[in-house]
């Protein structure tokens, strides 16, 4: 057969259509073979990765004896992985040098909010105590709740510790959260209470968050923290919720609802030193665990920016609102 039938044969449709299924099948499958490969060695990668961060941000444990009174004291006390991590120090985490960044932002915002009439002072809702938060079943009442509490207390640091754990309760009753709660893994914990498990986040595989046994530790300290960053005033209140959601998130006290819990808490802090809560509309929520992300790890430029606009904007949109409804205009 000569050469050009041959290429005439091998030309024909048929014969092309199944080298071309061939190929394909046989490219597909070394494809998924390769993607599997490369998805179990960075599995191994990231858990080697994180395994030697435990190890070097858990190395005073190294030479105590499990259960030994020390151990136990040392891994009760917290300051092992607040010592690695220091969550507090606005420097280390560039708190202070964004807000010399933002200076011109913020007195724009203090200029806004003084422009517009103080909220009103609170005296419908009365002091309520933690059976009464108890019966609060949803995000809008309890968001209320902390809106009219932190009308009555103006420039104060915030809810107390027993407070935060109420309302963690009073968000995920009778929500999906709660069967997560009946059915996890490990003692049995009840809605309100610290987590008693190890956690990690699909979304970091290498981001640490305390043991449970250092939570109750680390928690009594946030809130030591909140309350002399209130005090000192070194920063701006709007920074300083910033670096106060980051901060509660890297604790990751509760077993779910943390975000919950940390947006009710920059709610809350805000009201009382006079800003708008801030509701940041449109914003996907990959993007923000991301801007959190990246404020655990130093940098939380994305983060604050977006509070400071968003909180201008809101700010503007208020005096407007007022203006037009003074001028009569619909």
């Amino acid at each position: 057969m000569s050469l050009s039938s041959r290429l005439s044969r091998l030309s024909r449709p048929g014969l092309c259509q199944f080298r071309f299924h061939f190929h394909s099948h046989l490219h597909l499958h070394l494809s998924l073979h390769l993607q599997q490969r490369i998805a179990s060695l960075s599995s191994a990668s990231v858990g080697r990765g994180r395994d030697a961060l435990l190890r070097r941000v858990y190395a005073p444990f190294a030479g105590l004896a499990k259960g030994s009174p020390e151990y136990t004291a040392l891994a009760q006390s917290g300051r092992v992985w607040e010592d690695y991590f220091q969550p507090a120090d606005s420097d280390r985490y560039g708190y202070i040098k964004l807000q010399q960044q933002h200076a011109d932002t913020l007195d724009n915002i203090d200029d806004w909010k003084r422009s517009i009439k103080a909220m009103p002072s609170s005296t419908t809702i009365r002091s309520l105590v933690p059976y009464q938060l108890a019966e609060l079943r949803n995000h809008i009442i309890a968001s209320h709740w902390v809106t009219e509490a932190a009308l009555r207390n103006p420039g104060t640091a915030g809810i107390a510790e027993d407070e935060i754990r109420c309302l963690s309760a009073v968000l995920l009753k009778d929500t999906r959260s709660e069967v997560i709660y009946k059915h996890a893994w490990g003692k049995r914990v009840l809605l309100g209470d610290y987590r008693s498990t190890p956690i990690g986040v699909k979304s970091n595989p290498l981001r640490i968050f305390p043991y449970h046994d250092e939570v109750p530790a680390c928690m009594r300290r946030f809130t030591q923290w909140r309350d002399k960053v209130t005090r000192e005033r070194r920063l701006h209140p709007l920074i300083a919720a910033c670096q106060m959601t980051a901060y509660f998130l890297h604790i990751h006290p509760f077993l779910d609802g943390n975000g919950r819990v940390s947006r009710l808490l920059m709610q809350d802090y805000m009201v009382r030193h006079g800003y708008v809560p801030v509701v940041i509309q449109g914003l996907d929520r990959r993007r923000y665990i991301d801007m959190i992300s990246r404020a655990q790890d130093g940098k939380p430029d994305d983060f604050v920016t977006t509070i400071l606009r968003t909180e201008l904007e809101e700010l503007k949109t208020l005096e407007l609102r007022k203006m037009t409804t003074k001028h009569g205009v619909s």
